[in-house]
Order: C-alpha cells, then structure tokens, then sequence
C-alpha cells in the first residue's frame, strides 16, 4: 500500500458516506446496500422505514466521528507479528478471554486500517491461523454489492472507548452501510451485539483480537514510530473538503533507526527479537488478591501479557528484521 492509502481511503469513505446519507443512489443500489447488511448481521432488519432510520443514524455518526477521529494506518511489515499476538491470545481455551490495559485507545476516538485486515488478507475462522491468506467460502461476502469494475472494498474500524474502559468497533467500509461489529473491555472481554451468528462473531474475535494487537503496539513508542500520513498537499485537501484536521493522519513504522537502550531491568531481554507474551490465569488464587476471579469454583488471578525484546532485532516465529523506508 503507498504512503498516501489511508487519507485517500478515509476521503473516499466520507464522500460515499454522504452520498448514502443524502440517499444519492438508485433504488436498486439501495436495495443491494440493505441486502449486504442483512448478510453481515445475519437477523431480519426492521421495516423499510425503521431500516432506513437505523441506517442513517449510523452513518451520521461515523461520519461525525471521522471528522474527531486520530486515524492509524498499520501497514504490512507488522502482518507477521499481529498474527503471533493472535496465536497468543486466543489459544482456544475454554478459560475467559482478558484485555489488558497496553491495548486501551492511544485517544477516546480512532479509526484505524491494518493492512492484515483488508480483503484480501481476509481473516477466516476455519483455517490454523485466524490471518489466513487463501480464499474461503466466508470471503464471498466482501465482493457483495461493489459497483461494476471494482472487485474490493477497503476496509477500517472506528473505535471508541468510554470511561469505563469499554471500547465499540464500528465496521466502515467503501461500498456499504457501517455497522457495529463488537468490542473489547480493558479489563474485561470481547463484547458483540445481540442477534450475531456464531460465524460472525468467530470472525470478528479475530478482527478484534488484532486490532487489540495493534493498539498495544501503538502506545509503546519503544517499538513503533508515528509519522504523518500521506501527503501534505493531501491533509489540506481533506481539512478543506471533508473537516478532517491536518494533524489526525498517522502512519505506524518499526522504530529500528535509533541505537537501543536497555530499560531498567531489562537488560536479558531488550536485544531478543519482539515477541509477545500472552496474559494467563493463575489458579489457586486467593480472593483478597489483585485481580482475581471466582472461575469454575477457585479464585484465579490474571496475570497481564506484555511485550518483550526490540523489533531491530527481529519478530518471533519468522526472525525477519523489519528494513527502515519497507512498503507499508
């Protein structure tokens, strides 16, 4: 993807947007936008006129939101290690999933685009590893309703976290409808919305999962770097014609062109490649202890998961080492 991916995307997205909102298209376009959203929360919509307010509620709000948004775009070069962060945390235990704290929202208001979940990384819940590459049955669904010469939609999710630590995921596409897609709770666990089918929400635990991921990410600047997206001409544009503020746009790079230091106590392993450690429960616990729960008939106390080592010098599994200027 090139450097100036996102801000196009994000223009593009608010134009269609309004144009929904505005109801700029056919009959027959709109009727294919509702069938698409049909699919995707897989429940029957209410009437036409309720479908419709529910709609354009949703689209006035994330258009909103765009516009007080902080914009992320995590490119390709993290691919690798968001896929071990996914291995990590969901290992496919019966035991409650848990987010801690390193993945809360770098401001109350994002919207970020990783390049590991566009359509054609698309994440498929039947495969070893959640970012699979190869074409599955459930991929059909992202080739649904594009208009004729376009054979993808771009895809981002608009996230915001309230006081109490819960975090909504808006799912915002070119092409369709935005919808509410789940969540997570630092703190706490994954959240979806009533009526979802257990193919969605498999789907989406792994679309959140890495965007949990990459979020711890952003806020450890020992690890990443954050520069500004896309052109400067571009920002203008898009302060000018869609109200974004010049200063939302940010790309997320390896920091690997500075000399690493160790932190304090960190001296046996700050020059071990980055890698990721998940949370687990403790058994055995007791209850006058920090962070326990009652699980299963014990107290079991959550041991939080953080990240090790340096990406200068590699990412677990692969042991690739991230090259300064590598296409986003």
């Amino acid at each position: 993807m090139s450097e100036d991916y996102l801000v196009d995307f994000v223009t593009n997205l608010i134009s269609q947007q309004r144009q929904m909102l505005d109801h700029q298209f056919t009959e027959h376009e709109w009727a294919r936008h509702q069938q698409w959203a049909r699919h995707q929360r897989d429940i029957e919509l209410p009437p036409s006129v309720d479908n419709e307010f529910e709609m354009g509620t949703m689209v006035r709000h994330v258009l909103d939101d765009l516009k007080h948004a902080d914009m992320y775009f995590v490119g390709k070069e993290f691919n690798e290690i968001l896929t071990d962060y996914y291995d990590q945390t969901y290992d496919g235990s019966d035991e409650p999933l848990r987010f801690d704290p390193i993945s809360r929202l770098p401001s109350p208001l994002c919207f970020i685009v990783l390049d590991q979940l566009q359509p054609k990384n698309r994440i498929t819940s039947d495969k070893t590893s959640a970012y699979a590459t190869e074409p599955s049955a459930n991929d059909a669904q992202w080739t649904k309703g594009l208009p004729d010469g376009v054979d993808q939609r771009r895809v981002g999710f608009l996230c915001r976290e309230a006081e109490d630590g819960a975090i909504d995921i808006r799912f915002v596409s070119e092409y369709a409808f935005p919808f509410m897609c789940g969540g997570y709770k630092i703190g706490g666990g994954l959240m979806f919305p009533s009526g979802f089918s257990q193919g969605h929400i498999d789907d989406f635990t792994a679309s959140i999962i890495g965007i949990s991921g990459a979020f711890s990410l952003i806020n450890n600047p020992r690890f990443v770097i954050q520069s500004l997206a896309g052109t400067r001409q571009q920002r203008k544009a898009a302060n000018k014609g869609q109200g974004v503020p010049v200063e939302a746009w940010h790309k997320i790079s390896w920091n690997i062109d500075e000399p690493v230091q160790p932190r304090d106590g960190d001296s046996r392993t700050f020059n071990m490649p980055l890698h990721y450690t998940r949370g687990h429960w403790r058994r055995n616990a007791k209850e006058d202890w920090k962070d326990v729960e009652f699980i299963k008939g014990q107290w079991m106390q959550w041991i939080k998961g953080y990240w090790s080592g340096h990406p200068a010098f590699g990412i677990k599994k692969g042991y690739h080492v991230p090259k300064i200027g590598s296409a986003a």
